[in-house]
Order: C-alpha cells, then sequence, then structure tokens
C-alpha cells in the first residue's frame, strides 16, 4: 500500500530558502526537497512527542564492571595472559574486571580461587560485561513516540518520493531595513527580497512512496506528527498536513497537479515518458536523505559519507583533522545503522555550512524533473472598464481617529457640518465637475428631484457621537466618483480636534443594503436629526402663511419624496411633532421645543442644540431658512423603505429619519 503526504499552503504561500543559497537570492525550493520534510518531522517531534539529545551527543562511559569481595586473590595456575584481567583491591574490599575473560581463562580463575565467594563475584563481573552498551538515543517510556520508533518511521520515508505539483507561480516583498543613527530614522536604500511559491489554498502539494508501506503504529505515530505540523518551510507558511494511503481526491494528475519524479532513482521508461529535457520539464536540484543498506564494505551510506568527509573537514579547518572533525566521525561510525538517519537529521545546519561542507551529512544531491505545465497559469480576463459601478449607489464609511478618546468623535448635534465637510472632501478628490457631488448640471441648473447624492452621518450604535457616514445617490456612481469615494482617507475637524480616520467599508447597489438601519421597510419613522422646513411660515410684517406651517411642509415633501421614489399610493397616516409646545400670548402660533429620542436608555437631545447652518451661510446664529428644526414621527399606510431625508440641508445630515421597527 503507497504512502502520502499532502500539505495545503493556508495563505496560499510557500516561503521555502533552499539549503545552499541566501534567502535574498530570489530562489525557492519548489518542489520542496525531501530532506526538508523530514526535518520538519523530527523538529515536531522534539516538541513533547520525542525525548531527543543533541545531535553531537555520545553515550555516556560504559562503567567499569566491579564487584564486592573480601578474601584474597590467588594467581596460581592462572594463564599468564589472563592475570591482568582481574585485579583485586584489598583497601577498597572490591574486584574489578578489566578484560573480558573466556570461559576457560574464568575457570582457570575459579580453580585458583575455589571459595564461593569469589564464584559469585566472578559471575557478577562476568553478568555486568555482558549488559549490551549504552546508547546516546536511548528510548523513554514517558514518549508518545519512542526514538526506536520515530528512527523507524524515518527510515522508511527515506526513499525519494515523487511529488505531485499544483499549478505554481513565484511572487516576492521587499524589505527596507531602517537604521537608527545620532536620532536619525533612515532606511537602508538596498532592498531585502522575500521570494515565494504562490498556490492555490485548497490544492495540497503531496509526497507520494508509491512502494513504500508502513504498519499500523507507523501511521498512527506519523498522524500524530503531521498533527503538530503547523508550518512547513518559514514561519510565514501556514500549513495543514495530513496523511493517507493515497493522494486526495482533489489531487488529479493531469488536470489540478503533475508529477516531479526524482531521476536518479527513476527507470528508463520512466525517463522517456516525461519528454525531452527543457522542453517538457526542467531538472532542480534537491536534498533528498542516504537510502538505508550496506555499501560494498559492509558500511552504511552515512558512515561511508563520514569519512568522506574528514579529509575535507580537515582541510577546512586547517588543524589536520582536530578540532571536531574526528568526533563528528567517530559519532556517526559508532551509531547504529537504525538511528543513524535520525542522527544526521538533528545535526544543525548552521553546523553544515560553518565546517563549509557542500551538502548536510546524510544527505545526496538529487535532481526532480519539474514538469513546466505547473506554471502554465491560466490567462488572467481583461480588465476591462467593470460594469460594476453602474450599480453602485452606497458608500459607506466608518469614523475613527488615532486617539483612543471617544469624545474626540464628532458630537450628533454637528451632522450638518460633517456631511458637508465630506461632500468638499469628496468634490476635491474628484476634481472634475460632478452632478451627483454637486447636485448641478454642467450649465449651473439645479438638479430636480433629489436624485443627487446624499451625505448622511450616523450615530449606529446611539451614544451621541457620529461613527459612521454614509453616502446614497439615487442615481449610480459613475467609476471615477466611486475611486474619489474609495480614495478618502480623512477629514478635518473644528476647533483643533484631531482629523478624523474615514474608511469605506461598504460599496454596493442598493438593494445590497437592506440590513443597514437605513435602508430597512418601516411603516413609522421617527427624527434622528431635526427637520428644518425649507420655507418662511410668516410674512415680511408677521402674517401667518398656514399652508407653511412646518407640518404641513413636512406633509409636502413628503408627498412630493414618495412620487418620486415611485410610491406614490402610499398615504400619509399622521404626522406627530416630538417635543414641547408653548401657546404665545396672542395665540396665533406655537413656539415648539423639539426633542430627538434616543430610546429609554439615553437622555433625548434637543433640536436647537443642533448645528442647523451651512458653512458658507452667514454669520453664527443667523438663518436664512428662516424656520428652527423640530422633530415629528411619521406613520404611513404601509411600510416604506429609506433612506428618508427631507427639508432643508437633507443632503448634509439634518432632516433624516429611521425607521422603528
Amino acid at each position: 500500500m503507497p504512502t502520502a503526504i499532502s500539505i495545503r499552503f493556508l495563505t496560499g504561500r510557500a516561503h521555502l530558502h533552499p539549503w545552499d543559497t541566501h534567502h535574498s537570492e530570489g530562489r525557492v525550493d519548489w518542489p520542496p526537497a525531501p530532506w526538508r520534510l523530514l526535518r520538519a518531522l523530527v523538529a515536531v517531534a522534539g516538541r513533547g512527542l520525542t525525548a531527543l539529545p543533541m545531535w553531537d551527543a555520545t553515550p555516556p562511559p560504559r562503567p567499569v564492571p566491579e564487584a564486592p569481595f573480601a578474601g584474597t586473590l590467588s594467581k596460581r595456575g592462572v594463564p599468564a595472559g589472563a592475570r591482568d584481567k582481574l585485579s583485586f583491591s584489598k583497601a577498597k574490599g572490591r574486584l574489578t574486571l578489566r578484560e573480558p575473560l573466556s570461559d576457560d581463562e574464568a575457570a582457570a580463575w575459579t580453580r585458583a580461587n575455589p571459595a564461593a565467594e569469589f564464584t559469585a563475584a566472578l559471575a557478577e563481573l562476568r553478568r555486568r560485561e555482558a549488559l549490551p552498551d549504552p546508547v546516546a538515543m536511548p528510548n523513554v517510556a514517558e514518549d508518545a513516540v519512542p526514538v526506536s520508533r520515530l528512527a523507524a518511521l524515518l527510515g522508511r520515508l527515506a526513499e525519494a518520493p515523487e511529488i505531485w505539483l499544483p499549478r505554481t507561480s513565484v511572487g516576492h516583498t521587499r524589505h527596507f531595513f531602517t537604521i537608527h543613527e545620532s536620532g536619525v530614522t533612515r532606511t537602508t536604500g538596498s532592498a531585502v527580497f522575500d521570494t515565494f511559491a504562490v498556490v492555490d489554498k485548497a490544492q495540497p502539494v503531496v509526497f507520494l512512496w508509491p512502494a513504500v508501506e508502513i504498519d499500523e503504529g507507523q501511521r498512527e505515530d506519523l498522524r500524530g506528527l503531521l498533527k503538530r505540523l503547523a508550518y512547513f518551510g518559514r514561519a510565514e507558511s501556514w500549513c495543514a498536513t495530513e496523511y493517507s494511503p493515497t493522494p486526495p481526491a482533489e489531487a488529479e494528475l493531469g488536470r489540478t497537479h503533475w508529477r516531479a519524479i526524482c531521476w536518479e532513482d527513476a527507470a528508463i521508461d520512466e525517463r522517456v515518458a516525461l519528454g525531452r529535457e527543457h522542453r517538457d520539464f526542467t531538472l532542480d536540484r534537491r536534498l533528498a536523505p542516504l537510502r538505508s543498506g550496506s555499501d560494498e564494505g559492509g558500511d552504511s551510506p552515512v558512515a561511508s559519507e563520514a569519512r568522506r568527509l574528514l579529509p575535507q573537514l580537515a582541510e577546512r579547518r586547517g588543524t589536520g583533522g582536530q578540532g571536531g572533525s574526528h568526533h563528528l566521525t567517530d559519532v556517526l561510525t559508532r551509531e547504529p545503522e537504525g538511528s543513524l538517519l535520525l542522527r544526521c537529521l538533528l545535526r544543525e545546519s548552521g553546523a553544515d555550512m560553518k565546517d563549509g561542507l557542500d551538502r548536510p551529512v546524510g544527505t545526496r544531491w538529487v535532481h526532480y524533473a519539474v514538469p513546466r505545465e505547473i506554471f502554465n497559469l491560466p490567462a488572467r480576463p481583461s480588465r476591462r472598464s467593470s460594469p460594476l459601478h453602474e450599480k453602485v449607489h452606497v458608500v459607506r464609511y466608518v469614523l475613527n481617529t488615532a486617539t483612543t478618546q471617544r469624545p474626540v468623535l464628532p458630537s450628533l448635534t454637528d451632522a450638518l457640518l460633517v456631511g458637508e465637510q465630506l461632500r468638499r472632501a469628496v468634490m476635491a478628490r474628484h476634481g472634475a465637475p460632478s452632478e451627483n457631488f454637486s447636485g448641478k448640471t454642467a450649465s449651473g441648473e439645479l438638479l430636480e428631484g433629489h436624485q443627487h447624492a446624499f451625505f448622511l452621518p450616523e450615530d449606529e450604535d446611539l451614544d451621541g457621537f457620529i461613527d459612521h457616514v454614509t453616502v446614497w445617490c439615487r442615481r449610480a456612481f459613475s467609476a471615477s466618483e466611486i475611486r474619489a469615494l474609495r480614495s478618502l482617507t480623512n477629514l478635518r475637524q473644528r476647533w483643533g480636534r484631531p482629523p478624523l480616520l474615514v474608511t469605506p467599508t461598504r460599496v454596493a447597489a442598493a438593494d445590497q443594503c437592506t440590513d443597514l438601519p437605513l435602508f430597512r421597510e418601516s411603516a413609522i419613522a421617527e427624527s434622528i436629526t431635526p427637520y428644518v422646513p425649507p420655507r418662511h411660515a410668516f410674512r415680511a410684517r408677521g402674517a401667518l402663511r398656514e399652508d407653511e406651517l412646518p407640518d404641513r411642509q413636512l406633509r409636502r415633501d413628503i408627498l412630493r419624496r414618495l412620487e418620486v421614489v415611485g410610491d406614490a399610493g402610499v398615504a400619509v397616516k399622521s404626522i406627530t411633532f416630538q417635543g414641547e409646545q408653548i401657546e404665545t400670548s396672542d395665540g396665533r402660533h406655537a413656539c415648539r421645543n423639539g426633542l430627538i429620542q434616543f430610546g429609554e436608555h439615553r437622555k433625548p437631545i434637543r433640536c436647537l442644540e443642533f448645528e442647523q447652518r451651512r458653512l458658507k451661510e452667514g454669520r453664527a446664529g443667523e438663518r436664512p431658512h428662516g424656520q428652527f428644526g423640530g422633530s415629528w414621527r411619521i406613520e404611513f399606510s404601509r411600510e416604506v423603505r429609506g433612506p428618508l431625508a427631507l427639508g432643508y440641508a437633507c443632503h448634509y445630515g439634518l432632516g433624516q429619519f429611521r425607521p422603528v421597527l
């Protein structure tokens, strides 16, 4: 049964730098080297699954066999060659075995010392001498994956696998590091490149061993290791890995994946099937582990590699083989065959580079035939002028400041100022005259029916401060107008307050914004900013014009707005003033103190506290429109969809009504 390991890169980026290159050279280890996969498994095992020593750890020295003995030692009849193998210290009362004894030599010592105490001491010495030699990487009972099982699993995966690759492109980022000198911060001027392979997040890279079968215990160990593998390569390469007997179902050769094989291990017919060199595939050099087994001299390939490296290390260090090269060779040649590959995987890459080796100890250079087809990405559609801008009616901003002080946000009473300031900023960004922003044609005539944009500040959380601004236009915005709206990033405030940070969070059609409070349907609407009647209710000499009373002007504005949007069949059932009403002494009219209600949890705001004068109009206190704003509750015969803004300066934030659900 085959063995397969699939790796999905969760960010779509694989940061993999080849072993023998600098990270800023712009090269990517793609396909990933098999040696990298085994090192990743060892690194995961060392984080709580397996007690792993340092790579150059040697086994503890074997203790000299000793046993207590209180008599005297006679050497009569013992062969001359065996007399120095056994010694006795009368002061310590210890019998010491310096060299192993043969059965004949042990029998001679027993005949010379027939006492039972000596026979027991000699038997204990020979038992201790027969114990196995201590090892540097022993199994620990508490380990979830003991060293022996980990080494056996790595040995099974030492064969160079097939690598199934999805469509791939290569990208990079440039980083300019800063230098701080004498209180001055500047960049280095030279870029540091971070190159990475770009793949589909849903398409894994698959390592496949067609002829390698692992038992059930090794499968469980492999699943446990892969479950903990959070990244593959650099720490930015977040990944999800899994084991399966066969490649995953979404990996289909020739459609989503293409096979890269090891050229050195491939059969002749496989090489021919790949096609011609430099046409159908490229040969990329990668690191793979040395395969297990013995060479002609009876040593393992890794042990032979250690002997080959000794002259190279000695020449590099210039010490005739001293300074660590003998130690490296001794460690590798004394390691058992089963854990020799694990020993090499534990060695740090920096140690190999410091020793000037052309590759890490225990590896070999192989070449992978990488199909060129993986780099044939589908052509991107031409970026023509998108028709989507014809459907954009709403651009919504969220407001914030660079400080954490909530009161720095503008008060809801400044809704008119914020709305007009935002309109001015957008018009400045756009540059060219815009009917949707200005409300005028190119010849200067006013547009009819309120077809141009509304700039509506909002207090979404009802805390008294403006936190959003919605720009809504009944007609669709043009592409240049959308770019101007998107490019707005900050907005100035009055009285030396810090600028507002303006971030567009919604660019959509009106029918896609039904989740926003202003765009919901309701049969009842209440004022959230004062409604200011656009015409005077009194003539120049003080005569009252009954038709221009605020409630009658409001009713006419509502009916005209409903007629424009196509809801002429909707009737206004009632209009109720919200606030205090005080009769004057002559009884001709009432002075009204309107209140903006926020519900039970907040105190209402008086309409007189709202700024009701546009920036371009007269001095403070002058009101060219002739009326103070009021708060109203409107009830319709059926549900009406917002936004609903009426009266004077309704395009800049006044006269807003919110649906009551």
